[in-house]
């Protein structure tokens, strides 16, 4: 289950391994990650964004939410990320998995 705080920046790294050993996108490829509300329905995605080369810090991709984008109505929501190939192949890396968004006890600008 991935947590994350409704209004807060966040920054997640991300692992592909090809049998035990780190892949590494090429030009052109692309991960994307995408949190919807329902995976049942075409509704359109709460949050969706696209990593490439540019994101790789050593082995890992790093997903940098910031608060804007993490202003999300707390709850429960389903999230996958996926592999776009050059090709046009999409290969799923995590499937529909859990996502919770969590109020935070402190705000910004409590103690100003």
């Amino acid at each position: 289950m991935l947590k994350l705080y409704q209004n807060r920046h966040r920054k997640i790294k991300i692992a592909i391994k090809n049998g035990g050993n780190p892949y590494y996108v090429t030009s052109g490829e692309k991960i994307i990650f995408a949190i919807k509300k329902n995976t049942a329905v075409a509704d359109t995605y709460v949050l969706s964004k696209v990593l490439t080369t540019t994101d790789r810090q050593d082995d890992y991709y790093i997903l940098t939410l910031t608060s804007a984008e993490t202003n999300i109505s707390t709850g429960y929501y389903k999230f996958d990320i996926a592999l776009r190939r050059t090709t046009g192949e999409l290969e799923t890396l995590v499937a529909s998995d859990d996502c919770v968004i969590i109020e935070s006890v402190t705000r910004s600008g409590a103690w100003t």
